[in-house]
């Protein structure tokens, strides 16, 4: 059995070599988007948590990130561009601390601004290089064609249907989609 790690990820803010987003470790000044954030109908739908999202449920998630004792991480997506946070970003690791998984969430009003895409494509890079993840994950509802779509563009590959294999809005169970990027060998030929 693989005991659970905490990853050092809320000690850094992450910025993008294209500065347009941001990731920073969620904050009590981020807990009041939080609550907007998860509580929007477009957003709620996909999500496990007891609906309305309230702000207790917010200062649980804040608890969770900064905690030693879990492996659980969240950043605000901030729009540089906006100046402001676009949406949220949960990472945690799976069976080893090579094993990374994650969800995402945009504020309704930002959605197809490319600032999902933007954000997983650097946690992704930041979970490979510095934090030498070898597997990624992310689970997605088989209706949330968007999260498909996104996840399947940064390279992410369909591994399996899970039903039942995540719950939405007060604990509902749905069928998923387990979603898969895998680090790519380094080939010894290339040097």
């Amino acid at each position: 059995m693989y005991g659970k790690v905490k990853l050092p990820m809320t000690k850094f803010d992450f910025y993008n070599s294209q500065p347009t987003i941001n990731l920073v470790p969620l904050a009590k000044t981020h807990l009041s988007r939080l609550v907007e954030t998860v509580n929007h109908p477009d957003v709620a739908r996909w999500l496990p948590f007891h609906s309305p999202f309230d702000m207790k449920q917010a200062v649980t998630i804040l608890s969770l990130s900064r905690s030693k004792k879990t492996d659980y991480t969240c950043w605000m997506i901030e729009s540089q561009e906006e100046m402001n946070s676009v949406g949220v970003l949960i990472m945690q690791s799976q069976y080893h601390p090579q094993c990374l998984q994650f969800g995402y969430w945009i504020v309704a009003n930002y959605h197809r601004r490319g600032y999902a895409s933007q954000a997983m494509k650097l946690i992704c890079e930041v979970a490979f290089d510095r934090f030498h993840a070898i597997r990624l994950q992310a689970q997605v509802h088989v209706d949330n064609v968007a999260s498909i779509r996104l996840l399947e563009k940064i390279g992410f590959i369909r591994e399996s249907l899970m039903p039942g294999g995540i719950a939405v809005m007060n604990d509902v169970p749905a069928d998923a989609y387990m979603y898969v990027r895998m680090k790519e060998k380094e080939n010894k030929n290339d040097q």
